[in-house]
């Protein structure tokens, strides 16, 4: 029997040892060998703990990537996207628009007079408005579009491959939702909201679409609030200014 040639074979180390250990019974140098198999345990089970601990920071790692890419495109207050969560679905919307001549909807929601709520009745009081218009919006357009928090009180929907009426339908539909919204206090007093209306029906650059959607919502502001305003060419003359 060739020893070399039985030693290249993959057995397990363990079987093999105790083959070699019975081949080489009283051989001078089965001692050396039983030493030199300790150690290769050795090294073995810390080669597999750090295998094992490899792995366990490969998870932590992903986890963190994930809730990191998560943070990097959600408001942590709301739960909806932020600017950097909406970009991404805006620019696909256009590619879209390009390739199908879909057309889509742009809302910009801006909440009337919520400084006024937070210098009355504090930041977390207006943290609780906020989150409850969040539910509003995602109850309200879950299923036909996207919503995100866009800065401070303002939030801004997207539309995907809408009609102008139905556009103009979940206007509305979020307006009385959140005229349903009591204010903090006991004098009755409800929350409302000026909304800016954009229908793009041919392919544009993305700020010019969110552009057009706020020149509509401060023009909503500037008549009085508590309504919607649908962009018109006029609008892009001049900036309104409140």
């Amino acid at each position: 029997m060739n020893v070399q040639d039985d030693t290249l074979q993959p057995v397990d180390s363990g079987k093999r040892y105790i083959q070699l250990e019975k081949q080489y019974t009283g051989h001078p140098l089965l001692a050396e060998l039983d030493s030199l198999h300790r150690q290769y345990q050795r090294l073995e089970r810390r080669l597999n703990k750090i295998a094992r601990i490899g792995d366990l920071m490969q998870a932590q790692i992903m986890d963190l990537n994930s809730e990191l890419d998560k943070r990097a495109k959600t408001d942590p207050l709301t739960g909806l996207f932020n600017r950097g969560g909406l970009y991404p679905q805006m620019f696909a919307l256009k590619k879209q628009l390009e390739l199908n001549h879909s057309c889509f909807g742009v809302l910009l929601l801006d909440l009337d007079y919520f400084k006024e709520v937070n210098d009355q009745f504090g930041h977390l009081q207006g943290d609780h408005l906020l989150i409850s218009v969040a539910a509003i919006l995602q109850s309200i357009c879950s299923t036909q579009g996207v919503c995100a928090r866009w800065g401070g009180e303002e939030f801004l929907i997207l539309m995907p491959d809408c009609s102008e009426k139905s556009l103009h339908a979940m206007a509305e539909n979020i307006m009385q939702a959140i005229r349903s919204v009591p204010l903090p206090g006991n004098d009755e007093r409800y929350l409302s909201a000026s909304i800016g209306v954009y229908f793009c029906r041919e392919a544009e650059m993305i700020d010019d679409s969110i552009r057009k959607a706020d020149l509509a919502m401060y023009k909503a502001k500037a008549q009085g609030r508590d309504q919607l305003v649908t962009y018109s060419p006029e609008l892009g003359e001049t900036k309104v200014v409140l």
